[in-house]
């Protein structure tokens, strides 16, 4: 497992595999709003619209003709989740915390209830 180091390079990454941990401290490394949280949060929130914007922004042009291009929309989504790294950041949490509240709500919707058991998303019993 790659272990984060205050002097990691990004051109270290290659093939490696983040956490949501290593990559929010890792991103925001590059974040220079970092005196008021209300601006970074604003900055978030308005930033994520944008990149979202941007994604959707492929699939219309799918109506003119284009191609959607899955590289160009790699990059716009990480976009958005360089966003959202901010946005937990300025709220004082993480995008882990993020994800698990999130996995907690989906289990209480029984969303994760309705994949079947043949699925490779299919959550065991037992990891409950």
């Amino acid at each position: 497992m790659f272990q984060l180091s205050p002097t990691a390079k990004f051109d270290d990454l290659d093939g490696v595999e983040l956490t949501m941990s290593q990559y929010q401290k890792l991103a925001m490394r590059t974040c220079n709003i970092t005196k008021n949280p209300d601006d970074k949060l604003f900055h978030a929130v308005f930033g994520l619209n944008a990149e979202a914007g941007e994604v959707a922004g492929l699939f219309q042009k799918s109506y003119q003709g284009h191609d959607i291009d899955i590289v160009h929309m790699k990059k716009e989504l990480g976009d958005t989740l360089w966003m959202l790294a901010e946005a937990c950041d300025a709220i004082g949490t993480t995008l882990n915390e993020v994800a698990i509240m999130n996995i907690e709500k989906l289990r209480k919707l029984h969303v994760l209830d309705s994949i079947p058991e043949d699925n490779p998303w299919h959550i065991a019993e037992a990891s409950k």
